[in-house]
């Protein structure tokens, strides 16, 4: 039995370094606003939820009394509405990625070649 657990160590690793993407890496800047900006954005996430709670809790109870046809289909889009502004995320994700693979080296570039010729050059004025 140990001989089995200390074979699943030995087992290679599923993901190579290199396939990691760089689109996976988040932008520095966009990670410091997220972080700072959670405990904001679950402030006001929680206002939304009860807001969201207090208009549809009485359509709710309308509807259930009511005896239309949409009653339900009423409810479920108010259920819908109120898991989305109360569900998660809870925190503030960060949405822009960077690439951390080096640019490719560019090649020199050659000097261009002109087919007009340059300025002549001047003339003596004394000869020696």
């Amino acid at each position: 039995m140990g001989a089995l657990a200390l074979g699943a160590c030995q087992t290679a690793p599923t993901e190579t370094p290199e396939a990691v993407r760089a689109e996976d890496r988040v932008h520095p800047g966009d990670a410091v606003v997220s972080a700072v900006g959670t405990p904001f954005y679950a402030v006001f996430k929680g206002v939304v939820c009860v807001a969201s709670v207090v208009v549809a809790a009485p359509i709710a109870a309308v509807t259930a009394l009511s005896d239309s046809r949409y009653a339900p289909e009423v409810q479920a889009s108010l259920g819908d509405g109120v898991s989305q502004n109360c569900g998660p995320p809870y925190v503030l994700r960060p949405y822009r990625t960077v690439s951390v693979e080096p640019a490719p080296g560019i090649p020199p570039i050659p000097p261009a070649r002109s087919s007009v010729p340059g300025p002549a050059e001047p003339k003596p004025l004394f000869r020696e």
